[in-house]
């Protein structure tokens, strides 16, 4: 009787606990009928582990969303409003974060390369993002944060000594 209810439960199509609140064919068709300008409001959404890997989000609103383990790979994410998002765990190589606002957001443990071997062509950009107050770990060989606000950001665990263009001077204080 117990694996009855088991079976009936895993196959009754209720929806998981963290299932994302669109799909990444809907995220995509928003993101195409967008105009110039008028930039998708994608904010507090649960996109967590969706294929959106070489999207242009148009300087998409993503504030507080949830892109845990998102494919984000080759995505243009210029100018998005990312403040508060999670994007733990998330696929980020050869992403272009360029003038994003990820203020407060978490980046913890990201995937920048694509293999084992460390490739600083496929690091993901974050040149002029404004990133104060942001939890971040991880491996960041070659990752670009010049012009980056970083002051008061929590990194700990990440090699980003090896970054490219890291502005030292909005590091934290090491304590």
């Amino acid at each position: 009787m117990m694996w009855l209810a088991v079976v009936v439960m895993l196959t009754s199509g209720a929806p998981a606990a963290h299932a994302a609140d669109m799909s990444a064919g809907q995220v995509t068709q928003a993101l195409f009928k967008a105009k110039t300008g008028e930039p998708v409001d994608l904010n507090a959404k649960n996109l967590r582990e969706l294929d959106l890997a070489g999207i242009d989000f148009k300087a998409a609103k993503l504030a507080g969303s949830d892109l845990y383990g998102a494919d984000l790979s080759g995505a243009n994410l210029k100018g998005a409003d990312l403040k508060g998002a999670s994007l733990n765990r998330a696929n980020v190589a050869r992403a272009d974060f360029t003038g994003a606002n990820i203020e407060g957001g978490s980046l913890l443990r990201m995937t920048i390369f694509t293999t084992l071997e460390r490739n600083p062509q496929e690091a993901p950009k974050f040149a002029g993002a404004k990133m104060q107050n942001t939890k971040l770990s991880g491996w960041m060989d070659g990752t670009d944060f010049s012009g980056c606000d970083l002051t008061g950001a929590l990194i700990w665990l990440a090699l980003i000594y090896r970054a490219a263009n890291c502005p030292r001077r909005t590091l934290p204080a090491p304590t």
